[in-house]
C-alpha cells in the first residue's frame, strides 16, 4: 500500500455531485498540485495532505454483459474537474484489449461499491463544498452515495443551514454570506440563546468551536482567523477578515472573531455579536460601556440584517425552462435502510436508478 503512487494519466476514483446527490466517478488524472505548485508524481499516502489537489477528467463507463466484469470504459471522456487529494483513490483496474491497440478498463460492481462507501465515509462537512458539481449526461455511469438519515446526518445535507426549520441552502464557498445568514439567527431567532455565545458559523454554544486570530503576513496586513490553530467547528470556511468585519449596504454584517482585551494573551477570540455576553460571563466586574466600540451594532447594520431575516424564505422566480425529471430514490427502500447504502446510477439516453441494498443475505438490487 505504501508503494502506490499517482501521476498524470493514472486512473482514479473520486466523488462528484450531480443534481444534489454525491456520486462515485471514475476518472483519469490530468495533473497534480502540492502547495499550489505542479508536481509530476505523488505517493498515494501523501494525497491526504490538505495542500494536495488533483485535476482529473471523467471516464465514461457503460454496463457490460459479462460474468467477470460489470462496467467498462467506453473510451469516451467527460468534463475536467479539480478536487481535493484526500478525496481521490488511485485505481489499478484490469486492462482489456478487445481491439489491437485499443485497450480499455473494466470494473466490478462490488469494487466500485466499496470505493463509493470508503470515499463517502471520509467526506467531512467541510469537504462537501470542494466536491465538483457535474451535469447529467448520457453514457455516464457512477454510484450515488447516501446514509440512513435516521442514524446519521447525510453529509450532503450539511449544505443547509442547521437552524432554519425550512431547508435553506447556503453557499459554503462564500464565507461572508454564511456569516451574514448565521448573524440573522443570532440577532432575531428566538430559539438561539445569545448567552451561550453561539458560533458564527454553526451556532453551536461556546466552547465547542474555538477560534484564534493572528496578524497576516506583510507589513500592512491586519488580523485574520488562524485556521490552523482554530478548532472544533466543522462548518468553518475561509473568508477575508477585513471585508467581513466591515458593514456595507450589500453585506450588512460585521460579526467576526475579535480579541478580548481583558482575557489573558493567547486566549481564544470572541465573536463580535457575542462580546457583550462574553463580558458579562467572563468579566462580570467589567464596565461594559467601556467596550461599546467592540460590540455595538449600528442601526443600519441591524436594519440590513433584519431585511435579510424577513426575506430568507422568499422564493425566487421559477425558470420557465423545463429540465429533466429529477432523480428519485424509492422512499420505501429508504425507510427500510438501517445501514449505509449506495445506489447504482446509470444513464444511457435515459435515467435509470437501481437500489443496491445490503440485507441479511448480502447485496441485492431493485430497479425503479
Amino acid at each position: 500500500m505504501g508503494d502506490r503512487t499517482l501521476c498524470a494519466n493514472d486512473p482514479i476514483a473520486t466523488l462528484v455531485i450531480c443534481e444534489n446527490r454525491v456520486f462515485l466517478a471514475v476518472g483519469e488524472t490530468v495533473d497534480l498540485q502540492s502547495d499550489g505548485k505542479p508536481v509530476e508524481l505523488l505517493s498515494a499516502d501523501f494525497l491526504a495532505e490538505p495542500s494536495v489537489n488533483v485535476r482529473f477528467q471523467v471516464l465514461n463507463l457503460c454496463a457490460v454483459d459479462s460474468m467477470d466484469d460489470d462496467w467498462e470504459w467506453n473510451k469516451t471522456r467527460g468534463g475536467t474537474y479539480s478536487t481535493l487529494g484526500r478525496l481521490v483513490e488511485p485505481l489499478d483496474p484490469t486492462v482489456l484489449v478487445r481491439e489491437a491497440g485499443k485497450p480499455t478498463f473494466v470494473f466490478k460492481s462490488n469494487d466500485l461499491r466499496a470505493l463509493a462507501l470508503a470515499l463517502y465515509d471520509k467526506l467531512s462537512k467541510a469537504d462537501i463544498v470542494q466536491v465538483p458539481k457535474v451535469k447529467r449526461t448520457d453514457h455516464h455511469a457512477c454510484f450515488v452515495c447516501e446514509k440512513d438519515t435516521r442514524e446519521t446526518t447525510d453529509t450532503l445535507n450539511e449544505r443547509f443551514c442547521p437552524a432554519c426549520p425550512t431547508s435553506f441552502e447556503l453557499d459554503w464557498n462564500n464565507g461572508p454570506r454564511v456569516l451574514e445568514h448565521m448573524a440573522t439567527h443570532m440577532l432575531f431567532d428566538r430559539s438561539i440563546d445569545r448567552a451561550t455565545e453561539p458560533c458564527g458559523f454553526c451556532l453551536r454554544p461556546q466552547p465547542m468551536c474555538v477560534f484564534f486570530t493572528r496578524k497576516g503576513k506583510g507589513k500592512d496586513s491586519g488580523l485574520q482567523v488562524d485556521l490552523k490553530k482554530s478548532h472544533g467547528c466543522e462548518r468553518c470556511v475561509p473568508f477575508q477578515y477585513k471585508s467581513a468585519s466591515t458593514c456595507s449596504t450589500h453585506s450588512p454584517c460585521s460579526n467576526v472573531p475579535i480579541v478580548c482585551p481583558r482575557c489573558p494573551s493567547g486566549s481564544p477570540a470572541v465573536w463580535k455579536y457575542n462580546f457583550l455576553a462574553h463580558l458579562q460571563r467572563a468579566h462580570p466586574t467589567a464596565n461594559v460601556d467601556d467596550y461599546k466600540s467592540l460590540y455595538s451594532i449600528s442601526g443600519s447594520e441591524t436594519a440590513g440584517l433584519r431585511t435579510l431575516w424577513d426575506s430568507r424564505y422568499v422564493a425566487r422566480r421559477a425558470s420557465r425552462t423545463s429540465g429533466p425529471a429529477p432523480l428519485k430514490i424509492s422512499e420505501e427502500h429508504r425507510a427500510l435502510l438501517v445501514v449505509p447504502y449506495v445506489a447504482l446510477y446509470f444513464m444511457h439516453h435515459r435515467a435509470e436508478l437501481t437500489i443496491i441494498q445490503k440485507g441479511r443475505c448480502g447485496w441485492h438490487s431493485t430497479s425503479i
